[in-house]
């Protein structure tokens, strides 16, 4: 396992390479490795928290989404679904949760640091597709799995803000 120290190196890096490909400005960070820290990105309308958790040992990146309140009138069918879709996104290391204090359904990713970033924005641009139809439908709609071929860059306009 690597130090917090060699994790929060890889981080920065990270964030470099990730604003890199989305032809961003590097951001510059005034953190140090006990200290978690996380940016946020846009695919089309639905944001992203991506981040360090310094307590994450070797997944210590984390990529959060939030879909929307889960209404109060929600189908059992529709949330035992998403609990369903969880034994597959657990191989991703990734689950879908409700926040207990806003009653908003999540999607959250753990993932190590040397994720390909090309990879990790399509499997951005699949949540956000999900998010969308959780938002307009209440539910997800249809095979969760990615298509094969899809492209982020092709599907998302990618934007960030602070």
């Amino acid at each position: 396992m690597q130090t917090r120290e060699a994790a929060h190196r890889r981080f920065v890096e990270f964030t470099r390479a990730f604003y890199e490909h989305c032809g961003w400005e590097a951001p510059i960070y005034e953190t140090n490795a006990d200290t978690p820290v996380a940016f946020k990105a846009h695919v089309d309308d639905v944001a992203f928290s991506i981040g360090y958790d310094p307590f994450g040992g070797d997944h210590c990146l984390f990529v959060y989404c939030v879909f929307g309140v889960v209404p109060p009138n929600a189908e059992a069918q529709s949330l035992r679904e998403l609990l369903e879709r969880n034994a597959s996104k657990m191989r991703e290391h990734a689950t879908y949760c409700i926040d207990a204090r806003t009653q908003e359904l999540a999607c959250y990713a753990r993932k190590t640091l040397d994720v390909d970033i090309g990879a990790l924005k399509s499997e951005m641009a699949e949540v956000a597709r999900q998010a969308h139809q959780w938002r307009r439908h209440g539910e997800l709609i249809g095979d969760s799995v990615r298509q094969e071929g899809a492209d982020a860059e092709g599907l998302s306009a990618w934007t960030r803000f602070a």
